[in-house]
């Protein structure tokens, strides 16, 4: 690695993700500041190992979805839209805990949000068949 010691000392290499022990923000994403900058560990691990991320781009952890993971493998330059697409999982109040799935009087209603607008793709008998759809519609949709 060419980071700094003070970065690389804070990090432990697991068999797949690079986990940052140092201190992290209330999302989890590790805060360092470096050269009189405030930086997202994740960001200046890219910036450092990969180049300078574009104006109006993010990087996002498309692999692993922690936020405290650093490994450039499991980051990509991403737009926000692309970021945004790129979720694991339910938002922490969902009724059903599967993303674009919620509970309605006749079944469980699929839905997937794309530029902007909520796509409705119908009301099915159970949790994993609208989950299924979801999915097939996200492949579809997503870039």
């Amino acid at each position: 690695m060419d980071l700094p010691a003070f970065i690389t000392n804070k990090i432990t290499i697991t068999d797949t993700c690079w986990i940052w022990t140092g201190y992290k923000n209330a999302k989890g994403y590790g805060r360092v500041n470096y050269r009189h900058k405030l930086w997202l560990v994740h960001r200046l691990v890219w910036t450092t190992l990969k180049g300078e991320i574009p104006e109006g781009i993010q990087i996002d952890h498309f692999t692993c979805y922690n936020h405290a993971c650093v490994n450039p493998e499991h980051l990509r330059l991403a737009t926000p839209k692309m970021n945004s697409e790129n979720k694991s999982k339910a938002r922490f109040d969902s009724s059903t805990g599967v993303r674009g799935v919620t509970p309605n009087k006749n079944g469980f209603l699929a839905s997937v949000g794309h530029n902007g607008k909520r796509i409705y793709l119908g009301t099915y008998k159970t949790v994993e068949e609208a989950d299924a759809v979801v999915t097939e519609a996200r492949k579809t949709l997503y870039t």
